[in-house]
């Protein structure tokens, strides 16, 4: 019976190895893996909270991602993985298929630039860069896409607000000197949403995100990804629209910029009136485990 056992919980911050510094007990949390987790997710964070100090979570309704959504992701993710999966985002049973790339621009000097590519249901693991101005950026997108995918199709999608425009803009002319296997798509996140129950696009999008991966999606494992995407937060505005925490909040909460989260969201989103029709885009593996639905197109 419950009234027969005494129960308490013991945090990964005290166990002997995490207080002194060293490796008294080999399988005990160490002080590296402590503070490793505490600069990706935040101390405060409910990942933290959860997989550090072994507390029950406590997220509340106005979380956007929730830890278990991810979790499920990443499962989905270490399931299917192929042995050369690190780079390249092609799982076992799914070898074809046009590729959708996500960019993430930097916008401030220890913001890093993040590119995630994603095939159907699989999403690759995180590029970044960091230094580069926009026509560097461009260029360096473009020979990553060249080494991952060579002679392959790829739609990246870029927020073209502030200085993402100067990145779309050197995109587009290299399609127009022949890189004609580069569709280039401005998302512009502050923009209406084609969904009265958002405020805008961005809102729009990440439940977007939420619902690939809470129904298709495989994401592998990311410790900064994770703690982005857990730390996003939404409320309803007078009106009855869900709206997403402006940017600045949560660079104050997570003391850096959402970028890999960002990256994410932008490659899981189907531009609605985009130019590229939506069929051209569907996998044309006609054997998939999936039934040929185009798990996550």
């Amino acid at each position: 019976a419950k009234s027969d056992w005494s129960t308490f919980t013991v945090s990964s911050e005290e166990t002997p190895n995490a207080v002194s510094g060293q490796d008294l007990f080999p399988g005990l949390a160490s002080k590296p893996w402590v503070e490793k987790r505490k600069r990706a997710w935040g101390a405060d964070s409910p990942r933290y909270a959860v997989r550090v100090k072994g507390n029950f979570p406590l997220q509340g309704d106005d979380t956007v991602f929730p830890l278990g959504v991810i979790d499920t992701a990443q499962a989905r993710w270490f399931q299917d993985a192929a042995p050369d999966s690190d780079d390249i985002a092609i799982p076992v049973d799914e070898p074809g298929g046009p590729i959708d790339a996500g960019l993430d621009v930097a916008r401030f000097g220890d913001d890093e630039s993040v590119a995630k590519f994603r095939r159907g249901w699989w999403m690759g693991k995180a590029h970044v860069v960091s230094g580069l101005d926009t026509q560097a950026l461009a260029s360096w997108f473009i020979g990553h896409c060249k080494r991952l995918y060579p002679k392959q199709r790829v739609r990246v999608k870029v927020d073209g607000t502030g200085v993402g425009a100067g990145v779309v803009d050197a995109l587009r002319r290299a399609v127009n000197e022949g890189e004609k296997w580069l569709t280039v798509v401005d998302v512009v996140s502050s923009a209406a949403a084609s969904d009265d129950e958002y405020l805008n696009c961005r809102a729009q999008m990440a439940f977007h995100a939420r619902k690939w991966l809470e129904t298709v999606g495989a994401i592998p494992e990311d410790l900064e990804l994770e703690g982005e995407l857990v730390a996003i937060k939404y409320k309803f505005t007078p009106k009855g629209q869900i709206q997403i925490e402006s940017k600045d909040d949560l660079r104050k909460r997570l003391g850096r910029s959402p970028d890999r989260a960002d990256a994410l969201v932008l490659a899981v989103w189907d531009v609605p009136g985009s130019d590229v029709p939506t069929e051209t885009w569907s996998s044309p593996i006609v054997d998939s485990r999936w039934g040929n639905e185009g798990r996550g197109f």
